[in-house]
């Protein structure tokens, strides 16, 4: 497939380095992005671009290799996703293409959402991708460790969270479906370990109470259980009761 060649510009290079730490985006969510107030240089005077022309640039990225672009079974729209030649334009040539399943889609799609609320309230936002990325090179310690029958193995919240520099890092969960209670108690435990306060979103009353037991059981006490209005619209309560106290 012969693929279209187009000039990219620094506002391009900057949204294919947001893309990479997500498995894929909307339209809607970089048209959120664009809009926040860091990016603010990069709108040139006429301001953020309208959605139609955020989605005609994410459209020439994809005709130019950059990203790919997942057809939503549901709907018209498309998810985007970086590909290696992105990466390389991004200057993440070290990092892993993401793999896409839409079985994990909805997981995926919400945790970004939340991650831009959070952005949008002002909130400093390390994405699952970018900690493992940074785990594999030694260049952080985001992962907790949790013990299982087989031995220790690593777990990575979807967000670690914090309002500057003079805060914690507070853990944020994506918790759509509901895990094993024995499975919350560890991961509960780890974070009690850590001294890290962890704020839970969920779209399930019975998993908020599955979470309330386990922090009961895990002995942590700073757990926030939030909400999320819609699983696939991502928009949740926008701000961590207790964030920078963990």
């Amino acid at each position: 497939m012969v693929r279209e060649r187009m000039e990219v510009t620094d506002r391009d290079v900057s949204t294919l380095r947001w893309i990479a730490e997500w498995w894929g985006v909307t339209v809607a969510q970089a048209d959120r992005w664009w809009r926040l107030p860091d990016q603010a240089g990069l709108h040139g005077p006429g301001g953020p671009p309208r959605t139609e022309v955020a989605r005609r640039r994410l459209a020439a990225m994809e005709r130019s290799g950059l990203l790919v672009a997942h057809r939503m079974p549901t709907s018209p729209a498309y998810i985007y996703a970086v590909t290696s030649a992105g990466l390389s334009v991004a200057g993440l040539a070290a990092w892993t293409v993401p793999r896409w399943r839409w079985s994990q889609f909805r997981h995926e799609h919400t945790s970004t959402s939340v991650a831009l609320d959070l952005l949008e309230a002002g909130f400093d936002v390390v994405s699952e991708r970018r900690m493992r990325q940074d785990d594999a090179i030694g260049a952080g310690s985001w992962s907790l460790v949790l013990p299982t029958s087989r031995g220790a193995r690593s777990h990575y919240p979807d967000l670690w969270v914090r309002r500057d520099a003079t805060e914690a890092w507070r853990a944020v969960e994506i918790e759509l479906a509901r895990k094993s209670l024995s499975r919350l108690v560890a991961i509960l435990a780890a974070y009690r370990d850590r001294g890290a306060g962890v704020t839970y979103y969920t779209a399930d009353a019975s998993v908020a109470q599955a979470i309330r037991r386990a922090a009961d059981r895990a002995r942590l006490t700073d757990v926030d259980v939030r909400r999320v209005s819609g699983a696939t619209r991502g928009r949740s309560e926008p701000v961590p009761a207790g964030v920078g106290h963990g």
